[in-house]
């Protein structure tokens, strides 16, 4: 029993450690996007604003739109 907990353990360590992928991006990201924010929906609500970020897959940045929190 030992030793299958022990082989399970080191399977799943080896796993994760295969899982782990380095990215380096040596493009910065596009200009800002001017975003208009119209008036907050509820008292106390902040606005987020919206960023670039970088979509691997794709090998280019993707805008995230701002949003009120």
């Amino acid at each position: 029993m030992r030793r299958l907990i022990l082989g399970a353990f080191a399977g799943s360590m080896l796993a994760i450690s295969a899982m782990g992928e380095q990215v380096i991006v040596q493009v910065g990201p596009p200009r800002a996007v001017v975003e208009v924010r119209g008036r907050a929906p509820h008292p106390g609500w902040v606005y987020q604003r919206g960023y670039h970020r970088w979509e691997h897959r794709g090998h280019d940045y993707v805008f995230i739109e701002g949003h009120w929190r």
